[in-house]
């Protein structure tokens, strides 16, 4: 039987908490995993994700600029929660200067550990690259190589990525606060594919980009991943360029752009209020005094009935049935005291 791991992370947030630091707590379990050359002797130790509860997912930042450079289970690779910010997470990079003889030094790929709870089998340490845009897709190394980024900077850049699993929208800013323009190869393999800008996708086609692929195992790739989920193919709508400029608000202290695209939820429908009385227009002649209503034993009896019920609902004190019996007795004392002044 497998292990469950939420009462460890749960224990954790709890010592977290009690310190005062608003830290979150991550489900997975680490161990020290080991390289070794042809000859079987380790070269090198490194710490990495082991085990990842059901239904978690740690992702990482993983390329020759990662911490750990090329190791896709990493534990200082790992892409970890921004405080404050739902969905969000984010790692600190340092991006050499663009070489086109050495491209591979500027591109990463964003990984995932997980837990298959339908095969029963954990998954790190291979490509399980996510899929940029797509936030209904689980990270899945049956497949080839999928979203790779490309940061070219005429010189070493310092940057931080932001990944929002939300939305699955990258956005990377340099520490000057400004965003930080990245090349995208949505479904390829190293160099084998096309990289194009986040702006030039949205001036292409699903169709065309899929039909442009220059291997048959990157569109059978895509063909799987249609079978098992409704592609938003955001890249190629705009809606994608919207997502980055949302996120680069969210994460400089914006509205969330992620909830305000959700549709808004229908109001409690609330009891009909009568219409508010039209003040009355200065008299030239001389009016009528009219005695204020609650001045009345039987309208002060009313008002009384009115508010008790009005508080017990609000508080929950009272059933419907108790609640319709008040505001019937309520019209049965306006009853009464109509009949007795008309006598």
């Amino acid at each position: 039987m497998r292990k469950s791991i939420k009462k460890v992370a749960a224990t954790l947030l709890a010592a977290t908490m009690t310190l005062g630091t608003l830290t979150s707590a991550f489900a997975y379990e680490t161990g020290t995993k080991q390289v070794k050359d042809d000859d079987g002797n380790v070269t090198y130790e490194y710490e990495a994700v082991t085990d990842v509860d059901d239904k978690e997912a740690v992702y990482f930042a993983v390329g020759n600029m990662s911490p750990e450079a090329w190791k896709t289970d990493a534990t200082a690779n790992i892409i970890k929660p921004v405080d404050g910010l739902d969905g969000v997470y984010s790692i600190d990079l340092t991006f050499p200067a663009y070489d086109d003889e050495s491209k591979w030094a500027s591109r990463f790929g964003i990984c995932a550990a997980y837990y298959d709870e339908s095969t029963g089998v954990f998954t790190a340490g291979t490509w399980a690259r996510m899929l940029v845009g797509e936030p209904a897709y689980t990270a899945n190394d049956g497949l080839t190589c999928l979203s790779n980024i490309s940061v070219r900077p005429e010189e070493e850049l310092k940057a931080t990525v932001y990944y929002d699993e939300r939305t699955a929208t990258v956005y990377i800013q340099d520490e000057e606060g400004n965003a930080v323009d990245y090349y995208l190869s949505w479904v390829g393999n190293d160099d084998d594919e096309v990289y194009m800008t986040v702006a030039d996708y949205a001036k292409t086609t699903y169709e065309k980009y899929y039909n442009g692929l220059s291997t048959d195992d990157r569109r059978a790739d895509l063909d799987k991943i249609a079978k098992d989920i409704t592609l938003t193919k955001s890249l190629f709508d705009g809606t994608y360029v919207s997502n980055v400029k949302g996120l680069a608000a969210y994460v400089n202290g914006g509205d969330d752009y992620y909830k305000a695209s959700e549709p808004a939820s229908e109001p409690a429908s609330e009891p009909a209020s009568e219409p508010a009385t039209e003040p009355a227009t200065e008299a030239t002649t001389t009016a009528a005094v009219v005695t204020p209503a609650a001045s009345t034993p039987a309208a002060a009896k009313t008002a009384a009935a009115t508010t008790a019920a009005n508080q017990a609902t609000k508080t929950g004190d009272v059933a419907p049935v108790a609640l319709l019996a008040v505001l019937l007795a309520s019209v049965a004392v306006v009853a009464v005291a109509a009949k007795k002044k008309e006598a």
